[in-house]
């Protein structure tokens, strides 16, 4: 049985404190409405971001999210969400940038350089298509 003394249940405590304080005066970028911690991973981020995406598939045609939601379209959502990963960590050095997918679309980088534990995030304003 494991039994924590009043000593010790204040020292986790402490270091949950001075960790809480710690990730509050860490210099954030916001997106989607939410605080991007560098402490944190790109997926820890991702959770708290509740509209992120929402303004870069809401301009998809009509129906194509319901569509990508299904079971059988697993594949397809994934191919698509996985093409917006790319490996290394690539700082933006210009002001302006724009890419274009495989289909043509272009996105511009709204927010760029957002630093977090594993990577950079480039919000881009649209998503981007795979052929």
């Amino acid at each position: 049985m494991f039994r924590l003394t009043t000593g010790a249940a204040m020292a986790c405590a402490l270091v949950l404190l001075t960790a809480s304080a710690a990730v509050a005066q860490e210099k954030t970028v916001m997106v989607g409405g939410a605080a991007m911690y560098p402490s944190k991973d790109i997926i820890d981020n991702a959770l708290i971001s509740k509209d992120h995406t929402n303004a870069a598939f809401a301009a998809l045609p009509a129906g194509t999210v319901d569509t990508l939601l299904k079971p059988e379209n697993k594949a397809l959502l994934t191919k698509i969400l996985t093409y917006h990963v790319v490996p290394g960590k690539m700082d933006a050095k210009a002001k302006s940038l724009a890419i274009k997918d495989e289909k043509g679309g272009m996105a511009d980088i709204a927010i760029a350089d957002v630093y977090q534990s594993n990577g950079v995030i480039h919000v881009i304003s649209s998503v981007a298509m795979p052929n």
